[in-house]
């Protein structure tokens, strides 16, 4: 198939959405129906279903819900851009004397609104890449009817070495006869951890997966950037380098995050103001990152630096709670990723859902480690049972020996 820069574009842009953004758009009607995206649009639908009680303020679902693009600014450029996530916006606090002081603790900056002081066949081609091997030959005869989910198998991750020596501990509840994992109880921290899937740019997860996600198309899309020479069919060397490994928006990150996926580095803000020519009330006011502009400044202009406050800041938080989540706090995560609060009623009427009588229900404690997580990650990419393919092939188990 022959294709225009436009509709390599956008192709490549796949790659910098982060897997929120993209089970938000898959889960609406466009030229075809909703897809499923493996067990991320489960996990995408709890949070929305979570009560917000359980997490510290609302800016934390929104940030989970609504992930930004680290790329953003090159995607909005596109002729194309199907992120319909709101631009970043800049909000300080409207008393001047606050802004341009420069006492410690003032002239704070917020890029999330109330913190105190596309195009529709672009997205069934992307729909498509999720579920079938053939995305572009599927769109242009259409083929019908669409896969609405991708064929389950089991996956299994190349285990790695790391001097990363973080572990989250949880509770692992399996049938003992299939050796499926029927849910698994856990604290903040890994709740936590499940959800910054969402914030995950795809192109960051392929990076991390070495190009071996298990969606095919989507893997030729990642491979093929390596073989685009930033001389001829990319803007510059730095673009290949942000597609061929896309970084968590700033602030979006955990600071004890398992996975070896990076951040963009925070930038320093200025608060700039000069008075008018015609009254000392009135003045011309904006936010820039340019340093420089602060080292020639025209007469009666001032810039200040801003504190950028944090959007999961709230003041009943301790530095041993969650991140996203209230803690100390258990939660129930099924094998589709779906999470909401524990307790016994719960858990029995999920085990009764599923035709699972008691005497066939075992529990371990399972260490979630680097290996863990990335199976984890990579199952929740192409199946409704992430926590049973992404951990089975970690966990030791005796059901062949009492065979």
């Amino acid at each position: 198939m022959l294709a225009g820069k436009d509709f390599v574009d956008v192709l490549l842009s796949f790659l910098t959405l982060p897997l929120g953004t993209i089970a938000r758009l898959v889960a609406k009607e466009s030229n075809i129906e909703a897809v499923k995206f493996g067990s991320i649009s489960s996990l995408y639908q709890s949070v929305k279903d979570l009560d917000q009680k359980y997490l510290w303020n609302p800016t934390c679902k929104e940030m989970v819900l609504n992930p930004r693009n680290s790329m953003e600014g090159y995607c909005r450029k596109l002729r194309l851009n199907i992120d319909d996530t709101e631009p970043v916006e800049y909000f300080f606090c409207e008393n001047f004397e606050c802004n341009s002081s420069v006492e410690e603790g003032k002239n704070c900056l917020s890029l999330f609104r109330n913190k105190k002081c596309g195009c529709g066949k672009v997205v069934d081609i992307l729909k498509l890449s999720l579920v079938t091997k053939t995305p572009l030959t599927d769109f242009v005869f259409k083929k019908n009817p669409f896969p609405l989910q991708r064929k389950q198998s089991e996956l299994r991750v190349r285990e790695v070495k790391s001097d990363n020596a973080r572990q989250i501990s949880v509770k692992v509840v399996r049938r003992k006869s299939t050796g499926e994992i029927l849910f698994v109880e856990a604290g903040e921290d890994f709740i936590d951890f499940v959800f910054s899937f969402l914030t995950f740019p795809f192109g960051g997860v392929s990076h991390m997966l070495e190009g071996f996600s298990s969606l095919n198309c989507i893997d030729s899309l990642y491979k093929s950037v390596s073989k685009l020479s930033p001389d001829i069919y990319l803007m510059s060397q730095g673009v290949k380098e942000k597609l061929s490994n896309p970084l968590i928006t700033a602030q979006f990150e955990l600071s004890n995050q398992i996975l070896p996926i990076r951040t963009v580095p925070l930038p320093v803000y200025y608060y700039n103001y000069c008075h008018t020519y015609l009254s000392k009330s009135h003045f011309h006011r904006f936010v820039t990152t340019n340093a420089a502009i602060t080292t020639h400044k025209p007469h009666g202009y001032s810039s200040v630096p801003l504190n950028l406050v944090d959007p999961k800041f709230s003041s009943s938080k301790s530095s041993s709670s969650g991140e996203y989540v209230i803690g100390p706090s258990i939660y129930m995560v099924t094998d589709d990723l779906v999470v909401s609060p524990i307790s016994s009623f719960n858990a029995i009427s999920h085990l009764n859902s599923l035709n699972v009588p008691l005497l066939d229900v075992e529990e371990r404690v399972v260490r979630i480690g680097l290996n863990e997580g990335l199976g984890i990650l990579k199952a929740s990419l192409t199946s409704t049972s992430a926590l049973t393919n992404g951990l089975n092939q970690f966990i030791k188990t005796t059901i062949k020996e009492e065979k």
